[in-house]
């Protein structure tokens, strides 16, 4: 199957109404915060049927202050940064009405959590086709990375491209 063809399947299904775990998810975030104790976080802004795991730690006063999100800076490139989270009201309408950091200092996060409509067993998720978060990651090569996914939307193999990014295995 095509990619195209995956993403209208799993974007189907969560519309369908899916229902995510996200207490199971929860548990597994912390464990690999605890684990990974990184300064600095990138989360997203949830859309659609994602889960909202920006909601799980924007009031944690453990993790507050760490929290980065995805500012798209160049449309026509599809370059992405990340920038210090100071808050809902904080936040600006960006690329697909995306909600990201307005106004705030980027940094480089070291631990990184990214949505995913699925992946496979080697590592390899599909997103939405932007190909921000690949771009990204193929320019930070130290930076840890965890899909966000139910175990139900995982696949055999999905078709991959040599700028798509291999996720590392679960710790």
């Amino acid at each position: 199957m095509q990619k195209k063809a995956l993403r209208e399947r799993f974007l189907r299904l969560r519309k369908e109404g899916f229902v995510f775990d996200a207490a199971t998810f929860e548990t597994h975030l912390r464990d690999v915060l605890v684990k990974r104790a990184p300064e600095t976080v990138g989360l997203y802004c949830p859309i659609g049927q994602e889960i909202d795991v920006l909601g799980m730690l924007a009031d944690d006063a453990a993790y507050r202050d760490k929290i980065a999100l995805p500012v798209i800076d160049d449309l026509k490139k599809g370059l992405m940064h990340f920038a210090r989270f100071e808050g809902y009201d904080c936040l600006k309408e960006g690329f697909r009405g995306i909600l990201e950091p307005k106004d705030a200092p980027l940094v480089v996060p070291e631990l990184l959590i990214i949505p995913a409509l699925c992946a496979d067993a080697s590592g390899f998720r599909l997103g939405y086709g932007g190909g921000f978060y690949d771009r990204y990651l193929a320019s930070h090569e130290n930076l840890y990375a965890v899909g966000v996914l139910a175990e139900a939307f995982f696949v055999n193999s999905l078709p991959a491209q040599s700028t798509d990014y291999r996720l590392p295995p679960p710790p």
